[in-house]
């Protein structure tokens, strides 16, 4: 597979993910989950670029141990592995969906592209898995933490 669409294919669903969201969130949660889910992405993003700058993490290399991401003229730094931005960002409206959308089944297509995002990332080389799974954890965590507090403050 040609690693620029595949790139590609991760940064157009890196945005389309999260942008998808607003509209559901809107018109299935009314206002109060549009807000709920940008404190969510918020903090999800907060976080990951704070433990980007803590851990530092190397990036993957290839098999003569050289750095492989200079795909259509861009690279990343070697550092700041941990954790993969894409991976939050397009695992933010899946994770948010899950909670707090209803029906139930509408978060299907945002998980779908949430796991192409991620897998994009790893396929191109740009982070690790533990790197794309640490980053979806993250924002279920950082929707777990949204539900508890609408759960304990619900004049929220």
């Amino acid at each position: 597979m040609n690693q620029n669409k595949v790139k590609k294919l991760g940064d157009v669903t890196t945005v389309l993910n999260p942008v998808a969201m607003v509209p559901v969130a809107y018109f299935l949660t009314g206002w109060k989950g549009l807000i709920v889910y940008a404190a969510t992405y918020g903090l999800s993003a907060l976080i990951s670029q704070l433990l980007k700058g803590i851990f530092d993490a190397p990036r993957p290399r290839d098999s003569q141990q050289e750095h492989v991401l200079y795909i259509h003229t861009y690279s990343h730094k070697d550092g700041e592995s941990f954790l993969s931005q894409h991976a939050m960002s397009a695992c933010a409206p899946a994770s948010f969906a899950l909670f707090f959308v209803s029906p139930w089944w509408v978060f299907i297509p945002f998980l779908v592209i949430a796991i192409i995002c991620s897998w994009t990332r790893v396929y191109v080389k740009a982070h690790w898995p533990l790197d794309v799974i640490s980053a979806c954890l993250l924002t279920f965590n950082c929707c777990l933490l949204a539900a508890y507090i609408l759960k304990v403050w619900p004049w929220l």
